[in-house]
């Protein structure tokens, strides 16, 4: 296995054993039985991303926990979020672009699920994701009907086009048909949660009557920071051909500073766990090496080599993250790109024979990478506005030869401090 494939599993890995042991979070909130009662307790809360087909919930936190699906209770109340339990229809063709087919017409089937209130009053809105697709409902004479909508192909000659089929827009029209001016509003509404949620704030705004629930839509979040710490870097080189002054010397380790800033971008929902994670960092390394390479007691060379780049590094990343107590634990991998902005590439060359030395200075290398590409994986942990990670990175490194393959190895300890932490 190559070294990319080392480290997606290591990370895979890492993930599934983190995601097992942060399996529970019970926090306060209540459910409503099918007979009208409210009971008090704790419920799993997930964050979902897609509806939970399932709740755990306990009267006390030191209990046994109860599970309960769509039916065996009629509602559940926890964190800002409030599911309902009801049978609806859900319009289920591909959502996916890559997956439309050319049948503009809904293809319907009916379900048990707990739909997630995203507004109640006297219009309601609700959100149901099955398998990744997205529907949504609203309340029409105590009854929960589905807003229709699809995505299609169509041919247009020599190539095919993607068409929506937005029945939702007409019904629309005519349950909030009480209020005329947002009627034009409604034909530009999307099918999205953040588009349906306008919408029905603009009918409250329009008509002056009171939501006795409103589900505030989670957006993706930026965290802002600077970065500083300490690098750990060594180079080496295989060749089967020349350059054997180099495959032979032991450059040893190069101890530098690093640091730079960092954008981090929080996804909604699953508790903020996954996050898309970008850095610009200064990275650089300088190092020596000397070999001898010996024909006779009287008859060598000796090699003195000097290596060095100052890289701007710009790191993608994917970030996994879970609390745990007042600490927030994370891994991630990703991908660097390394612009070198100054280079150092020299060798001393000292031929000895038979005590008669010549002394040869030239480039090292004549054809380097000014690009160096590498995958880098690390877990740390964040505490407030600080965190802490540890990372190691494999790096192509600096030659072009073909007949020479160069690799860097860097170990990473990095401060982070962050100038805003949206919670």
């Amino acid at each position: 296995m190559n070294i990319l494939g080392k480290i997606i599993a290591a990370f895979l890995f890492t993930i599934i054993c983190i995601s097992s042991f942060a399996q529970e979070n019970f926090i306060e909130g209540y459910i409503i039985t099918n007979e009208g009662d409210t009971l008090t307790g704790f419920i799993d809360y997930r964050n979902w991303e897609m509806n939970p087909e399932k709740i755990e919930f306990k009267k006390k936190i030191d209990e046994n926990e109860s599970i309960y699906r769509p039916f065996e209770i009629m509602s559940f109340h926890v964190s800002d979020e409030v599911y309902l339990s009801a049978f609806v229809e859900t319009e289920n063709s591909p959502g996916n672009k890559n997956r439309l087919n050319t049948n503009p017409d809904f293809i319907i089937t009916s379900d048990t699920a707990f739909l997630q209130v995203l507004i109640d009053g006297e219009k309601s809105l609700y959100y149901l994701n099955k398998k990744g697709k997205d529907n949504f409902y609203f309340l029409y004479e105590n009854k929960i009907e589905l807003l229709k909508h699809k995505k299609y192909l169509v041919n247009a000659g020599n190539s095919v086009a993607r068409e929506e089929n937005n029945f939702y827009k007409n019904q629309l029209t005519f349950y909030l048909n009480e209020c005329k001016s947002i009627h034009s509003k409604i034909e530009r509404t999307t099918y999205t949660k953040a588009g349906l949620v306008n919408i029905f704030n603009d009918y409250y705004a329009c008509t002056k009557k009171d939501q006795s629930h409103k589900k505030e839509i989670e957006t993706v979040q930026f965290e802002f920071g600077i970065l500083a710490g300490l690098s750990a870097t060594t180079l080496n080189f295989d060749s089967d051909g020349p350059f054997n002054y180099l495959i032979n010397t032991d450059f040893g380790i190069s101890y530098n500073l690093t640091g730079g800033f960092g954008i981090n971008i929080v996804l909604p929902r699953n508790n903020k766990k996954w996050s898309i994670n970008n850095e610009f960092l200064y990275s650089l390394y300088k190092m020596n090496g000397t070999y001898r390479q010996e024909y006779t007691s009287n008859v060598y060379t000796d090699y003195n080599i000097d290596f060095g780049e100052s890289y701007i590094k710009v790191n993608n990343m994917l970030r996994y993250s879970f609390p745990l107590n007042n600490f927030r634990i994370f891994i991630n991998g990703g991908i660097s790109n390394g612009i070198s902005i100054s280079e150092t590439n020299f060798v001393r060359e000292e031929r000895n024979q038979l005590g008669d030395v010549t002394i040869y200075e030239y480039k090292a290398l004549e054809r380097t990478r000014k690009h160096e590409m590498a995958f880098f994986a690390g877990f740390g942990l964040k505490y407030n506005r600080f965190s802490l990670e540890t990372r190691y990175e494999r790096g192509n490194g600096m030659s072009l030869y073909n007949s020479l393959l160069s690799e860097t190895a860097r170990y990473y300890v990095i401060i982070g401090f962050l100038f805003n932490s949206p919670k």
